[in-house]
């Protein structure tokens, strides 16, 4: 019987064996764990070409709420859009490996970890009758997420906000209504703010500093809606800024009553099971209605779509802002199909690199604003009418202002922009061999006697990570000058650095600007990389061989530094021109030329 071993996770590569090898995780072809093995599947091979999945995922995901219907004047499942993307792109990765798996001839498929992928797979199998076996272990106990998340909280006892955060976190699962902050804001002045002035609403920590970069060239200043003090709320602590909680706008009045859950999933399940496709639209769709997370957008995301559906209009109604600006476009949604509905141009900033699906499906606001030319066309057709080039420059400025200093650095140095803690990365779609980049980024710094400077993500879990780095490296009997960093300003840590390696990262722009060289990884997929491809930006290394020569050659200043047109992807528009254009946007709420 031909079989192929489907490896999920690189702990779970088998010995040697003379059978073949699928990988669906993120590699490079000159991985040291990979030498054992002859026959050896790749992730493209696998799961076929990303951005063509993806194209058909958005597709499809448009088809299903072309006709969603309403509830309290919100397509509920419309909101959650990007996951509903994200969970048709899973199905139709696993069609196109039970088609790969048939076009070679196999009829055993060994999983040797419990994957998402395995049960979609066994699906269907299982829906076609075909003769492919598909052998998988069982999920473990919840896949540990309750140890997980114990290790978490006890790895971030001494590092204040972040414990804070956990035990935030794990307040709202049980206080799931936010009812603490009804009886919270009964004590406080129900003074609400005048109306008609500019808000910015914010889910999130990035958000809320793109609002506060942005907000100088606003006719006004912005009236803050937050919805987490602990992380929107947190730059404007810093700055001593005022802000309104959102669940201060709850009432148990509000909050839906079980009558009302089960009459919206009636509605929208009825609506779903009502939807006709055909061929391969038709099995993905039956995949879709038994996906796990559909059913914890009916248990969970309904009804608290229900609730903020209310909390949003009764926020509209006592304020009635003259224009809502908004950093995202996910839960922020409530706010954009509400704003719509009562006449309120709504305005959606460009807060780092444009999301995975912004080229393929448009969001309900009036306008886009974004940094460059260049992501302005990566838009979809019918976004690009609606957006607007303007750039706050405020980064650019800093740094020529000499605001931000060189770090003291005796040695060259390279900073390596670190994916997530493996144990972060699992619950992404797609794990990859971090360990080996590491080891071959750690060598080459090492045998150039150069400085290694590790940045980690701000998402990340910090001591859990440096722990999990340290421990790699003197397993690896390796010593390289090492250095840590997640606080300091960007630009202040790049000043000076031969290169920058990142996987893909808003601080590329902040490299064009200082004109530092970027590596790059050619086995890693990322939303942009065909289109940024087509501009001399990053110099990708095929493997971890050329990851190190290009690092070797940065560090002897051989590595060339590739010339680009900065203003296609951060404008340069004066102050004046860019107050004008928000003013009219804002003001006059008519037509607009950037």
């Amino acid at each position: 019987m031909k079989a192929i071993n489907i490896i999920t996770e690189l702990a779970m590569l088998p010995q040697t064996t003379s059978e073949s090898v699928g990988l669906l995780l993120a590699c490079a072809a000159d991985s040291p764990t990979l030498k054992p093995y002859k026959n050896i599947f790749f992730i493209h091979d696998l799961l076929g070409d990303a951005d063509e999945t993806k194209k058909m995922a958005c597709d499809l995901a448009n088809q299903i709420l072309q006709n969603e219907p309403k509830i309290l004047g919100i397509p509920q499942l419309a909101v959650f859009k990007e996951i509903l993307i994200l969970r048709l792109t899973h199905i139709f990765k696993a069609r196109h490996l039970y088609h790969f798996l048939l076009s070679q001839g196999y009829k055993l498929c060994r999983f040797y970890g419990y994957s998402e992928c395995a049960k979609i797979l066994s699906d269907l199998a299982e829906m076609h009758q075909s003769s492919l076996k598909i052998v998988f272990p069982k999920i473990s106990i919840v896949n540990n997420k309750y140890l997980a998340r114990a290790k978490i909280f006890f790895s971030s006892l001494f590092l204040g906000n972040a414990f804070l955060k956990n035990i935030d976190w794990l307040v709202n699962k049980i206080d799931f209504f936010h009812r603490r902050q009804i009886i919270f804001s009964f004590f406080k002045s129900k003074n609400h703010p005048v109306k008609n002035k500019l808000w910015f609403l914010s889910y999130g920590k990035n958000y809320t500093n793109i609002g506060l970069l942005y907000e100088p060239l606003f006719p006004e200043k912005f009236y803050f809606l937050i919805e987490d003090p602990l992380t929107g709320g947190e730059p404007l602590k810093q700055k001593n800024r005022d802000f309104f909680n959102l669940y201060d706008y709850g009432s148990n009045k509000l909050i839906p009553k079980k009558s009302d859950i089960i009459s919206a999933k009636i509605k929208l399940q009825n609506y779903l099971d009502s939807l006709l496709f055909q061929d391969t639209q038709f099995v993905v769709m039956q995949l879709f209605l038994k996906d796990p997370w559909l059913q914890q957008f009916f248990d969970v995301h309904l009804p608290a779509g229900l609730y903020f559906t209310q909390l949003h209009k009764k926020w509209i109604a006592l304020t009635e802002p003259k224009a809502i600006i908004l950093g995202n476009n996910a839960f922020e949604a409530y706010a954009f199909f509400l704003a719509k509905e009562k006449g309120v141009n709504t305005i959606l900033l460009q807060h780092g690199i444009l999301g995975d699906y912004y080229q393929f499906v448009d969001t309900p606001v009036d306008f886009y604003i974004v940094r460059g030319e260049f992501w302005r066309r990566f838009l979809t057709a019918s976004a690009q009418n609606r957006t607007i080039v303007l750039n706050f420059n405020t980064q650019k400025k800093l740094i020529n202002q000499g605001v931000y200093h060189q770090s003291v650095n005796t040695k060259k140095f390279v900073v390596y922009f670190s994916s997530l803690y493996p144990g972060e990365l699992k619950k992404m779609e797609c794990i990859e061999d971090g360990d080996a980049r590491l080891l071959s980024i750690a060598h080459a710094v090492s045998n150039s006697d150069a400085k290694l400077i590790i940045r980690l993500h701000p998402r990340d879990q910090i001591a859990m990570h440096k722990k999990y780095i340290l421990n790699l490296y003197k397993k690896n009997k390796i010593k390289v000058d090492l250095q840590f960093s997640f606080k300091e300003p960007v630009p202040e840590l790049l000043k000076g650095a031969s290169a920058a390696i990142m996987y893909f990262s808003t601080v590329f722009m902040d490299c064009l600007i200082l004109d530092i060289p970027i590596i790059g990884y050619d086995w890693l997929d990322f939303p942009l990389k065909k289109h940024i491809q087509l501009y001399p930006i990053f110099h990708f290394s095929k493997n971890l061989f050329e990851l190190r020569t290009l690092i070797e050659k940065a560090l002897k200043n051989e590595l060339p530094k590739k010339k680009i047109d900065q203003t296609l992807f951060l404008s340069d528009e004066t102050d004046f021109k860019a107050r004008k254009i928000l003013h009219e946007l804002v003001c006059l709420k008519g037509e607009v030329s950037s």
